[in-house]
């Protein structure tokens, strides 16, 4: 859908333009250019003075390499770019073919499907040349501009050559973005306050809201700072009133994933069930499936965190969203996304409350979707996350119901080892003390021989405390690590007490 804003003289013209190709104003409309509105759910192109106008995508729907922003009208561009803004690449080209936007659209396209661009061609006004540049080193792979300036150069030396200030507000915006993939959060900060200060439409002014709020969240770190979570939370609701009343769906669906993570974060589950469901609704209504089986994604961990947080009956729906996830993301299209999805319903299916006949299957499937997330995060590839889903996994080994012929401490024990070997006292010494201290927990329980003292396990065990007791500077751990040796000591006591009553 595309909408034609024109003088209301011209709209004969264009209507007439418009039934030359079959069926296509019934999805292009053209309205009177006195119209109050001009965002509205649907993009959109303006004619006056025989000039097409074509506005600043800000809602990133294309790669932000810009068109010219003034084109002499004529019948071939306005159905070429009517036919370029729709996504009907051979209609775009066989309209545009030897117009002046010939080349801007086709470095768009090769932008968008990731096709070598090996050098520029356009001509123009020197802000937008020196602004693609920046986009295609940013976005794009050009082997022929690899060895000059970064992306960074390209934006700000566009930035100085204009005086409109959306339109250094937009490069801003890409330089910040740049910022961010790089780790720079302060200066991407910093780079949209500027540009804060130069937008002028509406339209701009919320695009930059929505990258300050995307930047702020990632500045979040616990403990989270009460002034940036409401900060955030402020500009997630403006935000939220200008995209609902223009429909500008996608962004709203977006913006909602938002203000469920904060609200997750900021322990308000109820308002983020909410958000989530709505995110999840329009997702779905659109017809966006990967966005949607994300929102599930994310909806399972939300409820997740609220079923291991006290709140039992929302183990189930935790994991029927987990499992819609994987409708879409299966093995073979995201192997990485299946098997962090069955990393997550191990523990879930762990810890899920049911009657004693049904614990036994549940610890079944629990051990089937640990050994899935296994299959992928191997130890040689992917350490960090092997060590985690070993570490979890023996810790559902520990809340399975006992077997008759083996003993799951004893396995819980095997993948705290497995864990622990990558979880050195060096590289993560909290999350190898964590480990330590649930080692220890697990072997309180293996089963003995009660005729004889294990003395290798007893040494095995004092050592691992004592580690864990000097590994950190955390007060809980500390305690429980001295919690253990203490009971180890009174063992060893009862233990020699016995041998003499002997």
């Amino acid at each position: 859908m595309l909408t034609i804003f024109v003088s209301i003289e011209f709209i004969p013209e264009v209507e007439q333009i418009l039934l030359q190709e079959d069926r296509l104003n019934e999805i292009v409309f053209v309205r009177d250019i006195k119209s109050p509105e001009k965002i509205g759910k649907f993009p959109y192109l303006s004619i006056i003075d025989n000039e097409i106008i074509i506005p600043l995508r800000w809602d990133n729907s294309t790669p932000p390499y810009l068109l010219p922003s003034l084109v002499p009208f004529s019948k071939e561009k306005l159905l070429g770019l009517i036919f370029h803004i729709l996504e009907n690449d051979p209609k775009a080209f066989e309209y545009l073919n030897n117009t002046e936007l010939y080349p801007a659209v086709e470095q768009q396209n090769k932008l968008k499907y990731g096709i070598p661009i090996p050098s520029t061609t356009e001509v123009g006004d020197e802000y937008r040349i020196l602004h693609n540049e920046g986009v295609i080193l940013h976005y794009g792979y050009a082997p022929g501009l690899q060895q000059r300036n970064n992306p960074d150069f390209y934006y700000s030396h566009a930035i100085s050559r204009t005086a409109n200030g959306d339109e250094a507000a937009f490069s801003m915006r890409e330089m910040a973005t740049l910022f961010m993939d790089q780790g720079r959060k302060a200066e991407a900060e910093q780079v949209l306050l500027r540009a804060w200060e130069e937008v002028i439409s509406e339209e701009g002014r919320k695009n930059i809201h929505l990258a300050l709020i995307k930047c702020w969240m990632e500045q979040l770190v616990l403990p989270y700072p009460e002034d940036l979570l409401e900060k955030i939370k402020t500009g997630i609701s403006s935000c939220l009133e200008y995209f609902e009343s223009n429909e500008k769906t996608l962004q709203v669906a977006l913006l909602l994933l938002d203000a469920t993570h904060i609200a997750n974060i900021s322990q308000s589950y109820a308002e983020a069930l909410g958000y989530i469901r709505r995110a999840i609704d329009i997702f779905e209504e659109e017809g966006m499936d990967m966005l949607a089986a994300s929102a599930h994604l994310q909806k399972g961990t939300l409820l997740g965190t609220w079923a291991q947080n006290g709140n039992p009956q929302f183990f189930k729906p935790a994991i029927e969203s987990y499992q819609k996830t994987l409708y879409t993301f299966t093995k073979e299209n995201s192997p990485e996304v299946f098997a962090d999805v069955q990393h997550k319903l191990g523990v879930l299916y762990a810890e899920m409350p049911d009657e004693h006949k049904k614990r036994g299957i549940w610890a079944g499937v629990s051990s089937a979707s640990f050994h899935e997330a296994l299959e992928f995060y191997s130890k040689e590839v992917y350490p960090y996350e092997y060590a985690s889903i070993c570490n979890n996994f023996a810790n559902a080994y520990v809340k399975f119901p006992p077997a008759i012929r083996t003993d799951n401490h004893v396995k819980a024990l095997y993948y705290y080892q497995e864990a622990l070997e990558i979880r050195t006292a060096d590289r993560y010494p909290f999350e190898r003390a964590i480990t330590l201290l649930n080692y220890l927990e697990a072997s309180w329980n293996v089963r003995n021989d009660p005729s004889s003292f294990n003395v290798a396990r007893f040494d095995d065990m004092i050592a691992k405390a004592e580690e864990a007791r000097q590994l950190v500077k955390d007060s809980s751990i500390i305690t429980e690590a001295e919690r253990h040796l203490e009971n180890l000591s009174l063992l060893k006591e009862n233990i020699k007490n016995g041998q003499n009553d002997a």
